[in-house]
């Protein structure tokens, strides 16, 4: 996660200071972006989780039948 923050970072160079100084701004812009990510991903997984269930559960009673 920490690299995807730093390619984040960087890829705004219009949020630099004039000392060169990354503003707070686009750190909480890469930060909240990263939260996004990974919520995304953790639905992502539990909604494959839940269609394996349903697809084990599917197979389970064609095998009964």
């Amino acid at each position: 996660m920490l690299a995807t923050w730093i390619k984040l970072v960087d890829l705004d160079e219009r949020s630099r200071d004039g000392r060169g100084r990354v503003t707070d701004a686009i750190l909480r812009r890469g930060a909240d972006a990263i939260e996004n990510c990974e919520e995304a991903f953790r639905l992502t997984f539990r909604l494959a989780l839940r269609n394996n269930a349903i697809a084990g559960d599917a197979e389970r009673d064609l095998r009964v039948a």
